[in-house]
């Protein structure tokens, strides 16, 4: 008997700025073809996203300061495969940014590491 393994088909993903103002329940439901990208710790945190498909919340709590920039990299670039990864999944071929909420949490407290963030968020931008 052979076992088929299931193939990854890579999906070419877009990458869009989502303002904090369309960033509500309505703006999903309408848009349920689109990942929606926010920060757990932000503003937007919100108990109604939590079971929504098209919904991936990222974590930074572990970032406390710059000391461990290496372990700091680590938490972010996990986040950023979380984003690929889930769109990859669900085959969803947009993804919506709140960039200006993503990791707001660690910009007084871990600077270098919060430029490091907002440098893999352009390039996340970019790439896809």
């Amino acid at each position: 008997m052979f076992f088929s393994q299931k193939k990854k088909i890579k999906i070419k993903i877009k990458v869009y700025k989502i303002p904090i103002e369309k960033f509500n329940k309505e703006f999903i439901n309408k848009y349920k073809n689109v990942l929606f990208v926010y920060d757990k710790n932000s503003t937007l945190r919100d108990t109604k996203f939590k079971n929504k498909s098209n919904v991936l919340s990222l974590d930074f709590s572990k970032i406390k300061y710059d000391g461990p920039f290496v372990k700091n990299k680590k938490i972010i670039n996990s986040n950023i495969k979380k984003i690929i990864n889930k769109a990859q999944n669900k085959q969803l071929k947009k993804v919506g940014l709140c960039s200006s909420q993503i990791g707001i949490q660690i910009k007084s407290i871990a600077p270098r590491t919060f430029d490091y963030l907002k440098i893999k968020l352009r390039e996340l931008q970019n790439k896809y």
